[in-house]
C-alpha cells in the first residue's frame, strides 16, 4: 500500500513499513495540514499522522484514509507492533477508504469520516 509519513510520525517507522513490503513517502517539511491532506489525495496515499486536526477536518469522501497515532512518538517499539497489527488485519487499500483509524498501545478503532 503507498502511506505518506506526516512529519510529526517518527521516521523509524520508514524502514519498518518498507520491509513489510509499503511504499511511504514524506511531504514537503513545513506545508500545511491541508496541503497534507490535498497531497494524500492526489498520490492515493494513506495518511498516517499525530495530528489530532485531521480526526476533526472535513475531508473529502474520496479521501484514502488517516492513520491518527494516539502512541507517544519516543515510543517507536510500540508504534512499530501496532502498525504491524493493523495493517496485517487490513490488508488492503480499501480497508482505509474513507476512513479514519484511531491507533493506539491497546489497539485500533475505526471512525468513518
Amino acid at each position: 500500500m503507498n502511506f505518506l509519513l506526516d512529519e510529526n510520525v517518527h521516521h523509524g517507522l520508514i524502514p519498518i513499513m518498507k520491509k513489510m513490503g509499503h511504499h511511504v513517502q514524506i511531504p514537503p517539511k513545513g506545508i500545511t495540514n491541508g496541503k497534507v491532506t490535498a497531497l494524500a489525495v492526489i498520490e492515493k496515499r494513506i495518511l498516517i499522522t499525530h495530528d489530532k486536526d485531521f480526526a476533526g477536518r472535513v475531508l473529502p469522501p474520496s479521501h484514502p484514509g488517516i492513520i491518527l497515532i494516539r502512541i507517544p512518538p519516543r515510543r517507536i517499539d510500540i508504534l512499530a507492533s501496532a502498525i504491524k497489527i493493523l495493517l496485517t488485519r487490513k490488508p488492503a487499500p480499501d480497508d482505509f477508504f474513507g476512513k479514519t483509524f484511531f491507533l493506539s498501545e491497546s489497539g485500533f478503532d475505526k471512525f468513518i469520516s
